[in-house]
């Protein structure tokens, strides 16, 4: 995932190659090392989602990452969001950019959730979000289903295997993954999570969110 092949340490230790390849590390590089590892966790734990999204794109073409207006194609407001993007059919992201200290969001109509608190938000909206160093702005459509995976040390380790399903709002949304001779079908009722099919994916919590 690093291409540091040019440096002897990883590049989050030195930027400079000469001083990296000379050892000199940069003070604190911990700090910054701890928080990479959580940014590659994210994506190992997003993987299960993602695999969901990619077999979408090969089952109908639906690009996993896509132009908020793919999905809400009457609404005019996003006819024109170049800097917001969806991440499968339920999850929204809204990146700042260097130098920005804040941004504003237009949200899709219906309800959404900000991802890090659980937050219920009002669709067919705009807010303003100020700029932090922790937290990229990433809303989740309320209903949603959200396999999220435990991080393993790759994705044959066992422990990537096992999910917490994230309940956003009533858990309407079902989630669906269609793999070779594998599927995985999550569904919420009321109170309860009810898994079906056969898959490597086995579920250890679910999560009620929002």
């Amino acid at each position: 995932m690093v291409n540091g092949w040019y440096v002897r340490n990883p590049p989050w230790k030195q930027l400079n190659r000469k001083l990296n390849n000379e050892g000199q590390l940069l003070d604190g590089w911990e700090k910054l090392e701890a928080r990479c590892r959580e940014i590659v966790g994210w994506r190992m734990q997003l993987i299960p989602y993602l695999r969901s999204a990619f077999e979408g794109y090969r089952e109908n073409g639906t690009p996993p990452f896509r132009a908020l207006v793919l999905d809400a194609p009457k609404d005019d407001r996003l006819r024109y969001v170049d800097d917001q993007f969806m991440i499968g059919d339920r999850m929204m992201v809204a990146p700042l950019f260097a130098g920005e200290m804040s941004r504003k969001i237009v949200l899709p109509a219906g309800r959404w959730h900000d991802f890090w608190t659980g937050e219920r938000v009002e669709g067919g909206t705009e807010l303003v979000v100020q700029a932090t160093m922790e937290q990229i702005p990433v809303y989740v459509k309320s209903g949603s289903l959200v396999p999220w995976a435990y991080a393993g040390l790759h994705v044959q380790d066992p422990v990537s295997h096992e999910l917490m399903v994230r309940v956003y709002g009533d858990g309407s949304i079902a989630w669906t993954l269609n793999e070779r001779k594998e599927t995985l079908r999550l569904s919420w009722n009321c109170e309860s999570g009810r898994a079906e099919g056969t898959s490597h994916y086995k579920i250890r919590e679910w999560k009620h969110i929002g």
